[in-house]
């Protein structure tokens, strides 16, 4: 049986990746609170290892600690964390602790009334803490979220997407940070969000063919952190990039706190690759071309939508994150990607070829290594908030 525990680090998300071969049926079994949630990277991350799970398995059976169908507040603790709803989504059949008794009934009523407050945008309501979540169930009636889509399910505009932006960032980020995001900020964050989540709009709801996927879900997730300087380590659970882009601006500030916020997109499509090349990669594709697929998504007016006023939401997100001092991670296919503009970076404003660039999570290098092939795509934008940011 493969478990996510409540201590599980991203080396554990990995791991269910990496054993998720779809040789045997397996049971995951899914803690109701796992520390990981309240890190940077650290709920999609687990999402997208449940994604990878479920997507490998012929009949993937979720495994939780309900103790029985009428535990309905351990249940509805589960959906209110993103990886739990989404793996109650994805999955064959929702089990309680006893690993018989099935609960996907009670499971399907708890994650409905949970992606109406979604879809009614009471973002406060989405998710514990200092976070929001929004999440698409596509192979379901709650395809189309309203913060997303208006008439026809048409994805929103721009504008509208700034204002949901606004709205995010007021429901995850305290009053006092708040106040030093500027209008031009959240611009470029809105049209950002617009083209990750216009993205999975386009390419994750089908697979290289066009076929629908028999399950699929797509997100966003927005939370913010105050990091104890002394437990930078214990905060990054191992993801050795993070841990020295927050040591950069843990120089900067005299308090025992750091303060990040991040905005992720994730999905179960079929990666960022397959959709750059319109194919699926498969694991005779060499390395190199994976990781050159993925990182022209990245260049000014590259897209796979063929307009030319396409493509320009990447390549914006890393000028704002060269500006604001930002990280940027990227798990799709068999890639661990990473950018980071710590404090120490080049102070030019503009973007260089350079800046465009990925490197690979463990080693650090652009020379791409091969992971564990992941399902869909996750991609979470760290900015800071505070004394160390530049808003």
């Amino acid at each position: 049986m493969l478990r996510l525990d409540t201590d599980a680090s991203f080396s554990d998300c990995e791991a269910v990746i990496e054993t998720s071969d779809g040789s045997s049926n397996q049971i995951l079994r899914l803690a109701t609170n796992l520390n990981l949630r309240t890190r940077p990277c650290g709920s999609v991350s687990l999402a997208q290892a449940l994604i990878t799970w479920t997507r490998h398995q012929p009949a993937p059976l979720l495994g939780t600690y309900v103790q029985s169908a009428e535990d309905t507040r351990t249940i509805e603790n589960l959906a209110r964390r993103t990886y739990g709803l989404v793996g109650m989504m994805m999955s064959s059949d929702v089990l309680a602790a006893d690993g018989k008794t099935t609960i996907r009934r009670e499971a399907n009523e708890v994650v409905r009334h949970r992606i109406e407050a979604m879809s009614l945008a009471r973002l406060k309501e989405t998710a514990p803490g200092v976070a929001a979540s929004l999440v698409c169930v596509d192979h379901s009636s709650m395809a189309y979220l309203e913060p997303f889509y208006g008439a026809e399910h048409r994805l929103r505009s721009e504008g509208d997407f700034r204002n949901l932006t606004s709205r995010l960032l007021d429901a995850s980020i305290p009053e006092a940070s708040r106040r030093r995001i500027g209008s031009d900020d959240v611009t470029v964050i809105g049209t950002t969000l617009r083209e990750l989540f216009g993205n999975t709009h386009d390419h994750a709801r089908t697979d290289t063919d066009g076929r629908p996927w028999r399950k699929s879900v797509r997100g966003v997730f927005v939370s913010h952190y105050q990091i104890e300087v002394d437990r930078l380590q214990i905060s990054t659970q191992g993801l050795e990039p993070l841990y020295l882009y927050m040591s950069a601006h843990r120089k900067l500030v005299k308090q025992k706190h750091i303060q990040f916020f991040e905005i992720s997109v994730y999905d179960s499509g079929p990666g960022f690759a397959a959709r750059r090349l319109g194919k699926k990669v498969d694991p005779e594709t060499p390395i190199q071309d994976e990781y050159e697929a993925v990182t022209s998504c990245f260049l000014k007016h590259v897209s796979s939508k063929g307009k030319p006023t396409d493509g320009l939401g990447l390549y914006r997100v890393m000028g704002l994150l060269k500006r604001r001092r930002g990280f940027l991670r990227l798990r799709t296919g068999r890639l661990s990607l990473f950018r980071s503009f710590a404090p120490e970076s080049s102070e030019q404003p503009e973007l260089s070829p350079a800046d465009l660039t990925l490197r690979d999570v463990s080693t650090g290098v652009e020379s791409p290594s091969i992971h564990a092939q992941a399902e869909g795509a996750a991609v979470s934008v760290i900015l800071p908030v505070g004394r160390s940011a530049r808003w």
